[in-house]
């Protein structure tokens, strides 16, 4: 039997279809700060390089699961993805 296959694409669920993401050590700094309470450019300086960076980073990095473009491919049978589209088998 042979089976066919499709590509499917979403949005991306890690980025919502944005193609970035927080840089985890702002998520950790923002855990750390809330908001209303804003640091100086010094102290968040002085808590970055705390955690190990020379400088802060940006605060959005390209997503990794979508590779920054904001969609993901998945490669499905045919079948399933007329299923997904509302086809049965055996139906006109």
């Amino acid at each position: 039997m042979v089976t066919y296959y499709v590509e499917a694409e979403q949005p991306c669920p890690d980025c919502q279809g944005t193609g970035v993401v927080q840089h985890p050590a702002w998520a950790a700094y923002w855990q750390e700060h809330p908001l209303g309470v804003y640091p100086t450019s010094r102290e968040d300086e002085q808590w970055f390089r705390e955690q190990g960076y020379d400088y802060p980073p940006d605060e959005e990095v390209p997503c990794s699961e979508c590779g920054g473009t904001g969609i993901v491919r998945e490669r499905v049978t045919l079948s399933a993805a007329l299923a997904a589209l509302g086809f049965q088998r055996g139906s006109a």
